[in-house]
């Protein structure tokens, strides 16, 4: 399935890995030593990530997430939220 895909673009798997890495930044994993969301451990990645990435805000439809509202003082805001809160802004 992926390779019928990558053929349309006419890319190799090397260029497309090429690309995507000129647009991303790597950053190390910051590891808990307790779980932060009990309900759900799987979730502590998204905040490890915001966290090293030094991310403003963490927008998730996670009910996990959300029911936290905040995290070392990182705002997490629904889809909604963040499009009410930019659209704001704007004005």
């Amino acid at each position: 399935k992926f390779l019928s895909r990558l053929k349309l673009t006419g890319k190799t798997p090397k260029e497309i890995i090429n690309e995507f890495l000129e647009v991303v930044r790597l950053y190390p994993s910051k590891k808990f030593k307790t779980v932060i969301i009990k309900a759900d451990p799987t979730d502590d990645k998204f905040l490890s990530a915001a966290l090293s990435s030094g991310a403003s805000f963490i927008i998730s439809g996670d009910k996990h997430l959300l029911k936290l509202k905040r995290f070392e003082e990182i705002p997490i805001l629904s889809p909604k939220e963040s499009l009410r809160k930019y659209l704001n802004t704007k004005n």
